[in-house]
C-alpha cells in the first residue's frame, strides 16, 4: 500500500519473508520464517527517511514466527501513518505486545490497527478478534477535518463464536448465523471507539479501500 502525506512525503507498507531491501543501506531481516510487516517513509524525491518492521518470534519456537499481513495504509492531516491487516500469535507495533487467541491450539488471525508517528514511533495499536480466527482488517480511511479513523474488514462469526470485543462493553455481534460479515468501525484519532456497523450479507465479503472513503 502507498499513501502521500500533506507535505508530499510517501508512506509505503507491505509484508515480506526473510529479508527485504527498500533501498536503504541496511536491509531489514526478520530472522525467522514468519511473515513480517514493514512501513517505510520517503521524501517527495524518494529519499529515505525511515523504515520499521513488525514481526515476533513465537515463544514456543524462536525459529518460527507469527504472520503479520498489512492490507491497507492511510495518512492523516499530521502525516501520521495508520495501518490495518491481520496477524496470528503476536505482534508489537512499538506500543506493547498484541496477542491473538489460539483456536484448538493452532494460530488464528486477529485484526490489527496501528498508528505510527511521523518519526516512526508507535503511537497506539489494538487488535480485535476471537478464537475462530477468520478476522482481518482490509481498509482504512481518515477524516480530513478530525483525523477520525474508519476501519473496514471481514469478521467470521458463528453461533459458537457470535461476537468479538472492540473495547470494554462494545462488541461486533451477529445473530446465530455462520457467515463472513463485512464491517466498519469508526475510531477517534486517539483510537477510541465511536461506532461500529456489521453488515449482513448473503455471501462472504469484505470492505475494500475502493469502497471506504472519508471526507
Amino acid at each position: 500500500s502507498i499513501a502521500v502525506t500533506p507535505n508530499d512525503e510517501v508512506l509505503v507498507s507491505g509484508s515480506y519473508r526473510g529479508d527485504i531491501d527498500l533501498g536503504n543501506t541496511t536491509a531489514m531481516t526478520s530472522g525467522h520464517s514468519g511473515v513480517t510487516t514493514y512501513v517505510s517513509r520517503r521524501d517527495s524525491m524518494g529519499g529515505f527517511i525511515w523504515q520499521r518492521s513488525y514481526g515476533e518470534a513465537r515463544a514456543d519456537d524462536p525459529n518460527t514466527a507469527s504472520r503479520t499481513y498489512v492490507a491497507e495504509l492511510a495518512t492523516d492531516s499530521d502525516g501520521n501513518a495508520i495501518i490495518t491487516g491481520k496477524f496470528d500469535d503476536k505482534v508489537n507495533f512499538g506500543t506493547g505486545l498484541l496477542t491473538a487467541p489460539a483456536y484448538n491450539n493452532a494460530p488464528s488471525y486477529n485484526i490489527f490497527v496501528a498508528k505510527i508517528a511521523t518519526n516512526g514511533n508507535g503511537l497506539w495499536a489494538k487488535n480485535w478478534g476471537n478464537e475462530l480466527g477468520s478476522q482481518e482488517g482490509t481498509a482504512v480511511a481518515v477524516e480530513a477535518n478530525s483525523n477520525n479513523i474508519f476501519i473496514g474488514g471481514l469478521a467470521r462469526l458463528t453461533p459458537t463464536y457470535p461476537s468479538f470485543a472492540l473495547e470494554s462493553g462494545v462488541s461486533l455481534t451477529t445473530v446465530g448465523t455462520d457467515k463472513c460479515h463485512p464491517f466498519v468501525v469508526k475510531l477517534t484519532a486517539g483510537g477510541d471507539h465511536l461506532y461500529n456497523h456489521l453488515i449482513d450479507t448473503r455471501y462472504c465479503s469484505s470492505v475494500s479501500y475502493t469502497h471506504l472513503r472519508a471526507h
